[in-house]
């Protein structure tokens, strides 16, 4: 079976908040677990635990036929959906996020029914691209996380966030009542130092806005290159990536100074399939290298081809976490740019319809 062929915002997995790369499994966050008491759907600020809490359902879930399965994973381009338009409720600054699936006792259900859910904030550009952030994201895999209480990722009160979700029920039969829950925790405000702000980021070899983001990799291999700049500085604090079977490396080079910022390679399996990616913590020992604005930048895709015919639907994502030095620098949404306007055609599709296009479907 050929990979799978996916628009830039719908790569699952690829649009975690990257700032989970320096996450680990959230314990803490757990600490006030037990049971999920059951919640109607809505937004919901516990300032005692310094938590948000978006609950959203009831879905009704019918069951996907193996075929059907099948045919998603390898086409899953309009297979998510945009199932809730929220406005975030509170300055402040996130440092985790737990999500649980429930029946409408609030028992928990497996997480394998959800193939993937992104989270997109409406009111913030990406770093790069011209285009709307993609916030933070969850696979079937993904472990829920908690950041160092040295970062945080900002978020903004009125801030419109699209959640999109891309069932997967393998049950064999339909679910009725089932319930989505994010709980995002967030800074304390009288940390002291405070955190310091970071941004995700996702930097695509062959990003097309609107359209898909793949190329084709000819025998014998092929490196697919894209030249940017960043539009301020700060510092890198940590990356990771996104290769299919047979990439072998994501490079990030200055090209004003020659150098080789950093480099990231997939993990393989005993057949040799891509399991998943290295991360570079840069920040460990230091602030991480410094991204300069006035510096030209390519980010460099590697795949081997060892067969004789030509790979198709390759991708290559460098993502990671930028903590740049004036957050207030931070590049603003130019709605008239005919790039965003194709990303937010793309992602909205048939959602869109409520002021100024954006989706209407709030709580």
């Amino acid at each position: 079976m050929s990979p799978p062929t996916l628009p830039l915002s719908r790569v699952p997995g690829v649009a975690v908040c990257a700032a989970m790369l320096l996450g680990t499994p959230a314990r803490a966050m757990a600490a006030h677990g037990g049971r999920p008491e059951r919640a109607p759907s809505g937004v919901r600020v516990d300032s005692a635990r310094h938590t948000i809490v978006v609950s959203v359902g009831p879905f009704h879930l019918e069951p996907a036929m193996p075929m059907m399965h099948d045919m998603a994973m390898e086409h899953m381009e309009g297979s998510d959906s945009l199932v809730q338009r929220f406005d975030w409720p509170m300055n402040t600054l996130i440092q985790g996020l737990r999500l649980e699936i429930t029946d409408s006792a609030g028992r928990l259900l497996p997480r394998r029914l959800l193939h993937h859910l992104n989270l997109v904030n409406f009111d913030r550009r990406s770093l790069v691209y011209p285009l709307v952030e993609r916030m933070m994201g969850f696979g079937q895999e993904t472990e829920d996380v908690s950041v160092p209480r040295s970062i945080g990722m900002p978020m903004t009160a009125g801030q419109r966030i699209g959640l999109y979700v891309m069932w997967d029920n393998q049950t064999g039969h339909a679910l009725d009542d089932v319930y989505l829950r994010l709980t995002f925790r967030w800074a304390p405000g009288n940390l002291v130092p405070r955190p310091i702000s970071v941004m995700p980021f996702t930097i695509d070899g062959h990003l097309v806005p609107g359209g898909h983001n793949t190329f084709l990799v000819p025998p014998g291999g092929y490196t697919q290159q894209f030249d940017f700049t960043f539009p301020l500085s700060g510092h890198l604090v940590a990356a990771g990536g996104h290769l299919h079977n047979h990439g072998l490396r994501i490079s990030l080079l200055d090209r004003t100074t020659g150098q080789t910022v950093v480099t990231v390679r997939p993990r393989r399996d005993s057949a040799g399939q891509v399991v998943g990616m290295s991360r570079a913590l840069l920040a460990l020992r230091g602030e991480g290298p410094y991204l300069r604005a006035e510096h030209q930048y390519r980010l460099e895709v590697e795949y081997e081809n060892p067969t004789a015919d030509t790979l198709v639907g390759m991708m290559g994502l460098l993502v990671g976490v930028f903590a740049p030095d004036d957050p207030a620098a931070w590049p603003a949404i130019d709605q008239n740019n005919p790039d965003y306007q194709k990303d937010i055609a793309d992602i909205l599709g048939t959602a869109a319809g409520g002021p100024g296009g954006m989706p209407d479907r709030r709580f």
